[in-house]
């Protein structure tokens, strides 16, 4: 479930929580049933007429494209209006909006301008957007300490998501001083309201004995469930090599590759890399050297340094593609700038036979 749609849910709360026209209820309870195309035949009239719940419920089902075509440009002009008129309601859909839709609509300014607004309004779910913005995410200059002290108010309020990404800053000392014991503390309560952050969180204190835990692979095996079950790309990779190394479970090879390809679907990089090696292999997948070369593909889009050395090492070897060894070297260089140790040794190697 994407962070938009997170927040059309806290939209529907509010719009539950305070009461509509009695001219409108009747739309306000088929939106709120999730019945959108009899709310999107009642609305648009009260929304033309400058009703700013009926702007806030139509703008909402444009973005999501619930019971209306798509279309961001007019979700974002009906929710404008609705803000524009000091409607507090749209200020957290209008800057989600901002920060979620695509480049002809998305401005990270605007979305940080609302989004501050309706944090002012007591909005939780607003800070831990804020701290997203502020960790780069859309644009805008990375700040640390900003992001964090953004997660840190959204935790305060119970925000499930601040409180998990607050504590992925005490664990990496990111904006804040490390400290594990308060990284340890903010997981335990992200996870206790099902947030993916504080059980990847969790998993990884567990994996490695931090915050006084002992070392665990079978509790850090149940969190990574938990995280990859939630939702989490880099849970389910991460998931599918506990399976296939057998730490903290039995080892299972299908299971494991099961978990990568959900990773995989997700375009996480690491998973795209691990998936492509077995490909390349023809471990628990049939060899198919043309799939490997497409995940590398997107993994090395994503500037991935062992995908790119492996991209490579096809590339030398004529593996589904071409025998090129200029290409190779090339591929090779670039992933060992990026931090490749395979790639070093291999240009290392190519030297010492005098090939370069």
């Amino acid at each position: 479930m994407s962070r938009l749609l997170c927040a059309w849910f806290v939209v529907a709360i509010i719009l539950t929580a305070l009461p509509a026209k009695a001219d409108l209820e009747q739309a306000r309870a088929a939106f709120l049933r999730g019945d959108y195309p009899a709310a999107a035949r009642e609305l648009p009239s009260y929304a033309e007429s400058g009703n700013t719940l009926a702007q806030i419920m139509l703008g909402v089902m444009y973005m999501e494209g619930r019971g209306l075509p798509k279309d961001e440009a007019k979700a974002i002009e009906l929710l404008r209006k609705a803000a524009d008129a000091n409607d507090a309601r749209a200020f957290y859909p209008l800057g989600g909006a901002y920060m979620e839709s695509g480049p002809a609509t998305q401005d990270p300014q605007e979305a940080m301008r609302w989004l501050r607004k309706a944090s002012d309004n007591g909005h939780a779910k607003a800070n831990t957007l804020i701290g997203i913005l502020h960790e780069g995410e859309k644009g805008l200059p990375r700040n640390d300490e900003a992001a964090a002290a953004a997660f840190l108010q959204a935790a305060d309020l119970g925000e499930p998501d601040g409180q998990g990404r607050l504590a992925q800053a005490f664990l990496a000392g990111a904006g804040v001083d490390k400290n594990e014991e308060r990284a340890l503390y903010w997981a335990q309560r992200a996870d206790a309201q099902g947030n993916v952050y504080g059980a990847g969180v969790l998993s990884v204190m567990h994996m490695e004995g931090l915050g006084g835990l002992a070392k665990d692979d079978a509790a850090a095996f149940r969190y990574l469930q938990r995280a990859a079950d939630r939702g989490s790309a880099r849970a389910q990779n991460n998931l599918g090599s506990f399976y296939i190394l057998g730490r903290g479970t039995k080892k299972n090879l299908a299971e494991g590759i099961a978990w990568w390809e959900k990773s995989v679907a997700q375009n996480y990089p690491e998973a795209l890399t691990n998936l492509g090696e077995y490909l390349v292999l023809g471990q628990g997948v049939p060899q198919n050297y043309t799939r490997a070369l497409e995940l590398f593909g997107r993994a090395a889009a994503q500037q991935h340094e062992r995908a790119i050395y492996n991209i490579g090492t096809m590339v030398l070897r004529g593996q589904g593609v071409e025998q090129d060894f200029d290409k190779a070297v090339m591929l090779f260089r670039l992933a060992a700038e990026k931090g490749s140790p395979d790639a070093q040794e291999a240009l290392e190697k190519l030297a010492g036979d005098k090939r370069l």
